[in-house]
């Protein structure tokens, strides 16, 4: 895949934005540019003070990450998969200590979802029980 058709499959999946406002003159932009060796950005055509340059991934996941965005797509799968950090490190060439850091973003937009996603359990009259799980933290995993 190539980077562009990497941010078309982003957005399709709503994990990157399709779209930017101008800080400038507010107008939306759905001009997506793609310069070899840079992330692809939208461009404001109408602000002609300075014609900027705009991340796409704000407001993403990917924002606060300076891997390339097709390690990071790779990162996401074996994350979804539930392979180990030690794994994921060795089969996409990257330290233990950027992997977990990415893992925890991840967890982390996970939980911001299901919280702003969730819906309210039981009601009048009804009565919910949860089974009680035993959750441990192995030393040295995320």
């Amino acid at each position: 895949m190539t980077d562009i058709e990497i941010f078309r499959f982003l957005q399709n999946w709503g994990l990157i934005s399709s779209f930017r406002h101008c800080p400038d003159c507010n107008e939306r932009s759905t001009n997506l540019q793609c310069n070899t060796g840079r992330d692809p950005f939208f461009r404001c055509s109408k602000s002609s003070f300075r014609r900027q340059r705009l991340s796409v991934f704000k407001n993403s996941i990917f924002e606060q990450s300076k891997i390339p965005i097709s390690k990071m797509l790779k990162l996401l799968y074996n994350f979804c998969c539930r392979r180990s950090v030690a794994d994921s490190a060795e089969i996409l060439e990257l330290t233990k200590k950027t992997v977990i850091e990415v893992y925890k973003i991840f967890r982390t937009a996970i939980f911001q979802f299901v919280e702003r996603k969730s819906e309210r359990l039981g009601g009048n009259g009804i009565v919910i029980h949860f089974d009680e799980t035993l959750i441990t933290h192995r030393h040295g995993l995320a």
